[in-house]
């Protein structure tokens, strides 16, 4: 019984994983160290090192959203196999 709780428990976490970027990470909102930025500005790093403007920004969360909405598909459909591959086990000793 514990190892189907875990199953489904995968299932769920990469269900919201999938749901983030339509969710939570849906808002364009950005901001660099807590201030908001704006079409034009640039966030530096903390050392001062590296720039980085708000188009790059935009741009990298826009690459970012296939990669998680991909990486929770995985893990769900991981969870269903170990779920799914879990009950027929048991049908067969049965």
């Amino acid at each position: 019984m514990r190892k189907r709780i875990v199953q489904v428990a995968v299932i769920i976490v990469g269900l919201l994983i999938m749901a983030y970027p339509f969710t939570l990470g849906a808002s364009e909102t950005l901001t660099c160290r807590g201030e908001p930025m704006a079409p034009g500005s640039v966030c530096l790093k903390a050392d001062g090192s590296e720039a980085e403007s708000y188009a790059d920004r935009i741009s990298k969360a826009a690459v970012a959203r296939p990669i998680v909405i991909g990486a929770g598909a995985l893990l769900a459909a991981f969870g269903t196999y170990l779920l799914i591959s879990d009950l027929r086990r048991k049908r067969a000793d049965a």
